[in-house]
């Protein structure tokens, strides 16, 4: 009853403790699970949004190594499974199918050209070329809107046997297929027309008997070859150099009829450009996709190996070929998770650091209003463990409770996101709640020892003399921020499997050690001020800055942690907005327009339609074709864009990209010498020297032209992601080519009304927006937005917080002082100036300290936060966002005006006699 007692004349006091202790149990033991469950979100994500060649496993082999069916293939790549992989296995698919591998390179898919009656063949006066292709379950997937599904009988003659296909009516109207009607596919060759197929002795004779639309054309299973749905365009090289655009397609067959495929011995792979020769190359491949939910973070260690075993298993015939792009997946995914779990253990050592100071002044606060009883106690024999007992008691009643209620709150957060969670009990909210319960009797067994014999709330007044103990403190504090921003640079903070408790600390350390450098150069120039505002005619100015000059050791905790609060809501808003511009930056590196329109073959009335849509300010056309030649000699592996420079600088200067054209590019015209390019260094190192002109080709269509490297494409936008590329001045060309592209330059266009603007045709559009959006998918946006936005929210609290127990503190101390100096005259206007001033400096002192801590973490910690996992590699320029520091000085300033007016107000009415009487 006696703690009751107690508890009721101090409620306010510890129920402040009490908040205090749960919020930072809240914080402390909802960040762990709270992260693990977006990480899993965040691996979800990334599975579900990567292409079919990045996240599934392919296992594929030649069907003349192991002729069998899809059927019987899967199955046995199923018995080849690690169990740690079988686990997370969602769907497998069996496949077989034809192609072509061809010197140089791979073109899967594509093995035979179409020939017939009717045949499309007006791209290039070629035939189209086509693959065969079977898929287990196929037919769950299709709807049959026209003749039926494939059902081939193979005779015993291979070549007689008619193979019976399907396809999409898109397909078969780009072929020029019809159904009912038989063709020849003449496998191993890119023909040209006419071609007889009876003169080839190779055919083999297809019948279209089905045309099919897809339940689902975004399902998985149309992921593997998309072009079963869609006609597509191949460019493909022959012997003579020459590059000629073909038609492709895939038709759906059935599992007959690639076994009459395996036995008409056609079956090899071509070996030269010169002599391909018949082949279908046909193929087993097996398709397995995992399960999103049955991934999780903490089992990637085993799924890697697990994956890497399958490349390596001892059962696997040398034939069989594994290919995924998984484990690059989850190590891209590993470092986009731990550099998210640096930030996160950052911000919330930030947070606990503002808690673990804001226990302290409330402790501090506490002792204050209850020293005399502490006096009463001591002097009836009291000692100091039989005090801290009696405190402790009071601690375990009033916040004990609080403690359960935040460690509550988090588990009904945690559950309400991931019911299956498990019940983890950490260090860090433990270690919270033990300094929460122990705050109040530690800080009154060092009251003890450093305030005995002291004059009650006089403590402002004595002489600021620091100790050796303090100054060895203050020194080690600063020596160990100093010591982990080296490490962080060496190690690094986003570590793989967890965070480093000590490094995941060091922004608060650097933040009070900035704090503790900020205290010591506080006093001598405030008592500076205060000499030469001694020679002026008012005494306000004098007083005020006197007493912020005495009062420097009571406020050396509040402005410590104002300092953190600061700091930690400007590291959080720097960083959020120092990502968002990084990603702007990349987004306009990556796509180098507002807008992007691709398709074949644009018109000019396509042009004109493009350039009317709401919002569209500039329009450059532009087209990706042609050959570069150095010394005779073709330059592989790059891509001729041709451009309206003209056009394409206002773009670049609308989308604010950083680089620009060279003025010999933007003016080139027809007829004016050597056609000036941009291209990378390779190139123009190549084509360095005296007959530069005359060594540097460009091939575009059937004209070639003399060229000189006029600059470097290396600082533009990449207007071919990933690949090495020329730009050309489409103006300065006498025979423009088809355009196949648009660069659009407009702020404010819609990419629904730049499709509606070319019907009829096949069309891609691309917008910055789009870009932008796509860096921002990374599973942990959302996250770490909801982190950085509490942790600006938690930091402007507690700097609130900070400055009304600073005030509090001080009250009796200040309202004494002010009403000595109210029987000497002084007026009630002059008493709330004084009190600003007084306040003013330690707050100022703070908000800059803290601002410019706020600026340096970034600067400091960036190099090993990893950062750039979430801009696509794009550079980050780290600076302080004006907002947040704006706001938290704002909130700091107007709760310091608003709690000196409070004061006056309250001190004018509590009377001089009640305010001086010794008590």
């Amino acid at each position: 009853m006696r703690i009751l007692a107690r508890l009721r004349a101090h409620a306010g006091l510890w129920l402040l403790t009490a908040l205090l202790g749960a919020a930072m149990v809240l914080v402390a033991a909802a960040a762990g699970p709270l992260s693990r469950d977006n990480e899993d979100r965040a691996l979800r994500h990334e599975l579900g949004r990567s292409p079919t060649t990045v996240r599934d496993i392919t296992i594929s082999e030649p069907l003349e190594a192991n002729p069998t069916t899809a059927d019987a293939f899967r199955t046995e790549v199923d018995g080849l499974l690690p169990a740690e992989l079988s686990e997370v296995v969602g769907t497998t698919w069996g496949i077989q199918r034809t192609q072509i591998r061809a010197p140089g390179g791979s073109f899967p898919g594509w093995s035979a050209s179409v020939t017939g009656d009717g045949v499309n063949t007006e791209l290039s006066a070629s035939m189209p070329l086509a693959s065969l292709h079977h898929h287990t379950g196929l037919m769950n997937d299709v709807t049959i809107v026209e003749g039926r599904a494939p059902a081939t009988i193979p005779v015993r003659d291979p070549f007689e046997t008619v193979i019976e296909v399907m396809t999409t009516a898109q397909v078969a109207d780009a072929l020029g297929l019809r159904v009912g009607q038989t063709y020849h596919l003449l496998p191993g060759v890119a023909a040209r027309a006419p071609f007889p197929a009876e003169e080839a002795g190779y055919a083999i004779a297809i019948e279209l008997v089905g045309i099919f639309e897809p339940v689902d054309p975004a399902a998985p299973v149309w992921e593997f070859d998309p072009y079963l749905l869609t006609e597509g365009t191949i460019y493909w090289v022959f012997p003579d150099g020459s590059i000629t655009p073909l038609r492709r397609a895939t038709l759906a067959t059935d599992q007959a009829a690639m076994e009459v495929v395996e036995s008409t011995g056609l079956i090899g792979t071509a070996t030269s450009l010169t002599t391909l020769g018949p082949s279908f190359a046909p193929e087993s491949v097996v398709r397995i996709r995992l399960a999103d939910e049955r991934v999780s973070a903490a089992g990637l260690d085993e799924l890697r190996a697990a994956v890497a075993a399958l490349a390596t298993h001892p059962d696997r015939r040398a034939s069989m070929e594994v290919e995924t792009r998984l484990i690059e997946l989850i190590d891209r995914y590993e470092r986009q998770a731990a550099a998210a779990r640096a930030l996160v253990a950052v911000v919330v050592a930030g947070l606990i650091g503002v808690g673990v100071g804001l226990l302290v002044l409330a402790a501090r606060l506490s002792l204050d209003r209850r020293r005399n009883e502490v006096a009463l106690l001591r002097a009836r024999g009291g000692s100091a463990p039989v005090l801290m007992g009696r405190f402790l008691a009071e601690a375990l009643v009033a916040v004990l409770p609080a403690i359960a209620v935040g460690w509550l709150l988090h588990l009904l957060i945690v559950r309400a996101r991931d019911p299956d969670a498990p019940l983890l009990v950490e260090p860090v909210p433990l270690a919270v709640a033990a300094v929460a319960l122990l705050a109040v009797p530690v800080m009154l067994l060092l009251d003890l020892r450093r305030h005995a014999g002291l004059v009650a709330n006089r403590n402002e007044l004595r002489g600021y003399r620091p100790r050796p103990a303090r100054i060895t403190v203050e020194v080690a504090a600063v020596g160990l921020a100093v010591l982990g921003v080296l490490l962080l640079h060496r190690r690094g903070l986003n570590l793989v499997g967890g965070t480093d408790p000590y490094l995941s600390a060091v922004p608060v350390l650097v933040a009070v050690a900035a704090g503790l450098v900020a205290l010591r150069l506080y006093a001598p120039p405030l008592r500076a001020f205060g000499a030469m505002a001694a020679r002026g005619r008012g005494a306000v100015g004098f007083l005020g800055l006197a007493r912020a000059g005495r009062a420097a050791p009571v406020t050396a905790l509040p402005l410590l942690v104002l300092v953190l609060a600061v700091a930690v809501g400007g590291f959080a808003g720097g960083v959020y907005a120092s990502v968002a511009a990084a990603r702007d930056a990349a987004a306009v590196q990556a796509l180098g327009a507002d807008a992007r329109l691709a398709g074949d073959g644009l018109t000019d009335e396509a042009v004109a339609a493009v350039s009317a849509v709401p919002g569209v300010r500039m329009v450059a056309p532009a087209n990706t074709d042609g050959l570069v030649r150095v010394g005779g000699s073709s330059v592989q592996g790059v891509f001729v864009v041709t451009v309206d420079t003209v056009a394409y600088q206002e773009i670049l200067e609308q989308i604010g990209a950083s680089a620009r054209l060279p003025e010999p590019v933007v003016s080139a015209r027809p007829g004016g010498g050597p056609l000036p390019i941009l291209a990378d260094r390779q190139i123009a190192e190549r084509a360095d020297g005296p007959t530069a002109s005359e060594s540097l080709t460009v091939e575009i269509g059937f004209d070639a032209y003399e060229a000189v490297v006029a600059g470097d494409v290396d600082e533009l936008p990449s207007l071919v992601p990933g690949e090495r590329w020329v730009l050309v001045p489409r103006q300065a060309l006498p025979t423009a080519p088809p355009v196949d592209e648009l660069l659009i330059g407009g702020s404010d266009v819609d990419a629904e009304a730049l499709r509606a603007a070319v019907p009829g045709a096949s069309v891609t559009v691309t917008t910055l927006a789009q870009r932008r959006a796509e860096l921002e998918d990374t599973g942990f946006n959302r996250g770490l937005t909801i982190v950085f936005v509490t942790g600006a929210v938690g930091a402007a609290v507690g700097g609130v917080l900070a400055v009304a127990l600073a005030l509090v503190v001080q009250v009796a101390a200040r309202s004494h002082s002010i009403s000595l100096l109210r029987t000497m005259g002084l007026s009630m206007r002059q008493a709330r100036g004084l009190l600003l001033i007084e306040l003013t400096p330690v707050t100022t002192l703070a908000v800059v300290a803290g601002a410019a801590t706020g600026i340096a973490l970034p600067v400091l910690l960036a190099p090993a936060l990893g950062l750039t996992e979430f801009t696509g590699g794009a550079p980050i320029e780290i600076g302080l966002d004006p907002r947040t520091v704006g706001l938290l000085a704002g909130l700091l300033g107007v709760f310091v005006i608003g709690g000196a007016l409070i004061e006056a107000a309250v001190n004018r009415r509590l009377g001089l006699g009640r305010v001086l009487r010794v008590e």
